[in-house]
């Protein structure tokens, strides 16, 4: 078990192509352009996360959003977890090694956060930015596999553990050995004053 504290004209050989411009766009194939467009670019800079991991990044422009890559297998189990610097609706996009996209939330309060089972085995993208487009600022990300935990800590019966929450949105990650029908007590105390969190996993890396 596991706890855890993104007219033309052209040449084909001997001919000339005409291809007509169509009269009119659709808003949907714009949207549908403009997203595609936007996968392509931010797969090409994303940046690497891995499980376990807690990274500092910063939206500079509005209507920008970061992008970041990770592998994982079909079925598993991932938490992302962000704390922005600007107040209302800091986004996460979580899309699929197809493109599609399979999550999406965006937060109040400086915080959002996706949990998800994944449908495929490749290499998944995140996009995180803010929801309107029009806030900017620093944030920080924490990705997290459920049943399968990266950078976890074991903590045995009857034992009690000190660590150290360094960075925002972090979650520090413990794992134990149980039995089915086990009855198990966490307790935890936290130096910061509001909200101290324990969330309880299954080996399969659901929620319990």
């Amino acid at each position: 078990m596991h706890a855890l504290f993104s007219r033309f004209t052209g040449k084909r050989g001997t001919e000339n192509q005409i291809l007509k411009k169509p009269d009119t766009l659709s808003p949907a194939r714009i949207v549908l352009f403009f997203v595609a467009l936007q996968l392509l670019v931010l797969a090409a800079s994303a940046a690497p996360i891995q499980f376990g991991e807690t990274i500092n990044g910063k939206i500079s422009l509005p209507h920008v959003n970061d992008s970041y890559t990770f592998s994982a297998n079909a079925s598993d189990m991932v938490l992302l977890r962000m704390r922005s610097d600007w107040q209302t609706f800091p986004l996460i996009r979580l899309y699929a090694p197809n493109g599609t996209r399979i999550a999406e939330y965006f937060g109040s309060a400086f915080q959002s956060s996706v949990f998800a089972k994944l449908p495929d085995t490749g290499t998944y993208t995140a996009l995180v930015g803010d929801e309107d487009g029009v806030n900017t600022g620093t944030y920080t990300l924490y990705l997290q596999r459920t049943n399968n935990p990266g950078l976890s800590n074991a903590i045995g019966f009857g034992e009690t553990r000190s660590d150290t929450i360094g960075e925002r949105a972090q979650f520090d990650t413990w794992t134990f050995d149980g039995v089915k029908d086990d009855r198990i007590l966490l307790r935890m105390r936290s130096d910061w004053q509001t909200f101290p969190l324990i969330l309880l996993y299954a080996p399969n890396g659901t929620r319990i």
